[in-house]
């Protein structure tokens, strides 16, 4: 009888600490599970419960959707809002570069509207906030100001370059984000930021992250930049 009595309470203390160790286990936030696949091959999108609107991330050259979604996806959960990363389309000739498909012959100027319609419906909302990462901004260089009105605001992150001549036909406002000591900031990044300057219907917002490089933009993004742009998009 005092054998058993101590297997069982060996027993009874074994299973005591595994329900402790399971309860202090990190568990999978799964509240942002994105949706693959939708509406695009390779996008992502995140719909949350009642979201306020819809930010579309487009991704760098150096990472697919799967990064935009890292460096935006607690920004856009704090802020309740849906968020779509399109994958630039290799069905339609890109190869992982936004700016790159924009300057080739197999551009498709139509597909992320096509793409960012579906994603608005899914979220029940017309409300569209617009951001991009290094190649992703430079295609927003010239997509962006084609759509003012349709989006009040656009945010360059760590990337674009003068890509038009032709001003916003509405009134737009542009934010940029980059890092002093990254190399686009004055070869492409500010001359997009002083045409857009001599154009009337535009509002211009610059930051500059010291001591901060190209790459070091995803975890400054993953670590409050991202809220930071998302508090600006919104604030209108």
């Amino acid at each position: 009888m005092k054998t058993a009595a101590l297997v069982l309470a060996v027993v009874l203390a074994l299973v005591a600490a595994s329900a402790r160790e399971l309860a202090a286990t990190p568990r999978r936030d799964t509240r942002d599970a994105p949706s693959r696949d939708a509406p695009c091959a390779g996008c992502l999108l995140v719909v949350p419960d009642h979201p306020a609107g819809l930010l579309v991330v487009l991704h760098g050259d150096d990472a697919g959707a799967s990064s935009a979604i890292s460096d935006w996806r607690h920004a856009a959960r704090h802020a309740q809002l849906a968020l779509f990363a399109p994958q630039c389309p290799s069905d339609r000739g890109c190869q992982g570069s936004w700016w790159r498909w924009a300057l080739s012959d197999q551009h498709d100027p139509q597909w992320l509207d096509a793409q960012i319609a579906p994603a608005a419906s899914a979220a029940r909302t017309d409300r569209v906030y617009v951001a991009g990462f290094s190649g992703g901004a430079s295609y927003l260089a010239s997509w962006a100001p084609a759509h003012a009105g349709a989006i009040a605001r656009v945010a360059f992150v760590s990337g674009g370059y003068p890509a038009s001549q032709l001003c916003p036909a509405r009134p737009m406002s542009a934010l940029f984000l980059i890092g002093s000591e990254d190399p686009m900031l004055e070869r492409y990044v500010r001359p997009l930021a002083d045409w857009l300057t001599t154009c009337a219907n535009v509002d211009i917002t610059w930051r500059v992250v010291p001591r901060l490089g190209h790459a070091a933009m995803h975890a400054a993004l993953r670590n409050g930049r991202a809220a930071e742009v998302v508090s600006w998009l919104i604030a209108r």
